[in-house]
């Protein structure tokens, strides 16, 4: 059982939590939902013992093992599998151990070391690692590859390979579908349903959520709420609360409104004085309820397109791929209101295509015939690694609204 008591959480002058108190019990499912830059990844460092609470307590089992993502991977010259078995503290250090049994000839102290590795399933370490990195997608031959090698999203699926490897009874997931395609989704999503122990997931991801959890925690001004079922039960029942409250809050207006209009006009008449202060005690001792509201100030709206073709894209006779075709003889014509999902193993050529049709990538083979005045927003599959660092995000913005207005001036001829 975890336990918060009566806990505050700030983070600079931000208050995100203020005098909660929450009990989740063992082998819950809990998806933590909230804005972004409510607290959610805070709550996570706290219970880690990363960063210390402002008020209150956080109880936790003595023997409780926990996991987390870590926020970071360093460059250092270490292969993948073996980076994630490093994450398996117990096992480094019994492999140690029975080193040096082996080199001092201390039989008692191998035999011991050898049945203690048995019980962590040391001797199948290897084979979990690799069954690990499989399934978050990594390619065979890359796993003796150095980490240096991989870009920032790849080594988000390290972080994740290695938090899943570490025995623990509390798993904390921070965004790990972030950078997983859905083959990596998917089999993220068998591989928690069959784990046992308790599970804290922040994710955007609905459909991932769905398919995980069985309670919802609900940052809610400075407050964690706690929900039975999944994330569409949520949504329902927040629903459902939320129109309540506006209905109790509106139903209180009223109420206040008859009250101050009633003492308004009665108060300084004798006959009416009595009723108008009884009416006045019910005022003050009404309990104030908040008007509903949804905790997003975010607000967004694609902008009108003055030119808007039929066709904004022929394929004709496409092929791509590197030094030998992943695909060839591609030939089909994109609509403006067409919705296109693309689907295939790992290396089949999706985010090739991509690329190619966004001009980042030449193509094999055959044409491309695109609407004249034809403008391509691209993501990245790995966009982490295509942004400067060392600008802030409004810098990135601005930047890139420049170059728009650069590409889109008419031209003059002279």
């Amino acid at each position: 059982m975890i336990s918060l008591d009566n806990i505050s959480l700030m983070r600079g002058h931000q208050l995100l939590l203020q005098d909660v108190s929450l009990v989740l019990y063992k082998g819950q499912r809990t998806g933590v939902i909230g804005r972004n830059g409510c607290g959610k990844t805070s709550l996570f460092r706290a219970l880690a013992g990363e960063i210390p609470l402002d008020k209150g307590d956080i109880n936790l089992p003595s023997d409780l093992r926990w996991s987390a993502i870590a926020q970071e991977t360093p460059g250092v010259d270490r292969s993948a599998l073996d980076f994630v078995i490093d994450a398996h503290k117990d096992y480094r250090k019994l492999e140690r151990q029975i080193k040096e049994a082996e080199e001092n000839g201390d039989n008692h102290a191998l035999g011991e070391l050898h049945g203690e590795m048995e019980v962590i399933d040391g001797y199948d370490i290897k084979h979990r690692a690799e069954q690990l990195l499989s399934g978050l997608g990594f390619p065979e031959e890359e796993f003796s590859n150095s980490i240096k090698t991989f870009s920032g999203g790849w080594r988000v699926r390290l972080n994740l390979a290695a938090a899943l490897i570490c025995p623990s009874d509390l798993l904390m997931l921070d965004e790990p579908t972030n950078h997983l395609d859905l083959e990596a989704t998917v089999w993220l999503e068998q591989w928690l349903n069959r784990y046992q122990g308790t599970i804290l997931l922040i994710s955007h991801d609905r459909t991932f959520l769905d398919a995980i959890i069985d309670y919802v925690v609900s940052f809610e001004k400075e407050n964690l709420n706690l929900y039975t079922g999944n994330y569409s039960a949520f949504e329902k029942k927040r629903a459902e609360k939320m129109a309540l409250q506006q209905a109790m809050y509106e139903k209180q207006q009223r109420r206040r409104d008859q009250i101050e209009g009633f003492v308004r006009r009665f108060r300084y008449k004798a006959s009416k004085a009595k009723q108008a202060q009884s009416r006045l005690k019910e005022l003050e001792r009404m309990q104030e309820i908040a008007p509903a509201y949804i905790d997003s100030p975010f607000r967004f709206s694609f902008h009108t397109l003055d030119h808007f073709p039929t066709f904004l894209m022929q394929i004709e006779n496409l092929a791509i791929g590197f030094d030998e075709p992943l695909v060839t003889k591609m030939n089909f014509g994109i609509r403006s209101d067409s919705r296109i999902g693309l689907l295939g193993f790992n290396g089949s050529g999706k985010s090739t295509f991509l690329k190619v049709l966004a001009a980042k990538f030449e193509k094999k083979a055959g044409e491309i015939i695109t609407a004249k005045r034809l403008r391509i927003g691209y993501y990245a599959q790995h966009q982490v690694d295509a942004l400067n660092k060392y600008q802030t995000p409004l810098q990135i913005l601005k930047k890139q609204q420049k170059k728009e207005r650069v590409m889109n001036r008419p031209l003059i001829r002279k």
